[in-house]
C-alpha cells in the first residue's frame, strides 16, 4: 500500500506505506525550521 503526502490539500507525491512515517517527520522538520 502507499500513502500520499498532501501539501496544501492538494496532493503531493506517493510514497511506500514503511516510509510514509519517515516522510511525515521529515516535512515536519522542514516546516518547524521556517
Amino acid at each position: 500500500s502507499q500513502g500520499i503526502l498532501f501539501k496544501k490539500g492538494e496532493i503531493g507525491r506517493k510514497i511506500p506505506a514503511d516510509k510514509l512515517v519517515e516522510e511525515l517527520l521529515d516535512e515536519i522538520d522542514k516546516f518547524e525550521e521556517k
